[in-house]
């Protein structure tokens, strides 16, 4: 009996899953936005199941990744009050001085909430 080779089980289709996740955790290490430290994991699950009279298997094939998980981007706002209403203010944490209103713009994005803080509070 010959021995049944991993790149060609399911017509090569486990290769290729293969493949195309090894692709995915080449591209996860290489991401500047990732830990370079943290263990990226692919994992090959093959599950026979034989029918009643034990003459054939349903062979299923699984491969899974785990990541390394995107590094947190985070941001500085303030919560100012006008006229009954909330609003979020982005800080930009490397701010541009403030000459032109476009560098006023730059340095703060405005969100408005959706509460308002007017008889009663939010």
């Amino acid at each position: 009996m010959d021995t049944i080779k991993l790149h060609e089980l399911a017509m090569g289709g486990l290769q290729e899953r293969f493949s195309h996740e090894l692709e995915r955790v080449i591209s996860n290490i290489a991401d500047e936005n990732t830990p370079p430290d943290k263990v990226r994991e692919i994992t090959i699950k093959v599950k026979l199941k034989p029918n009643k009279e034990r003459t054939r298997v349903a062979i299923e094939n699984h491969v899974t990744t785990k990541l390394a998980p995107y590094d947190p981007v985070t941001t500085i706002g303030h919560i100012a009050h006008h006229r009954g209403r909330s609003y979020l203010l982005e800080i930009d944490p490397t701010p541009v001085l403030p000459i032109t209103p476009e560098a006023e713009e730059h340095n703060r994005k405005i969100t408005q909430l959706d509460t308002k803080t007017a008889a009663g509070g939010m």
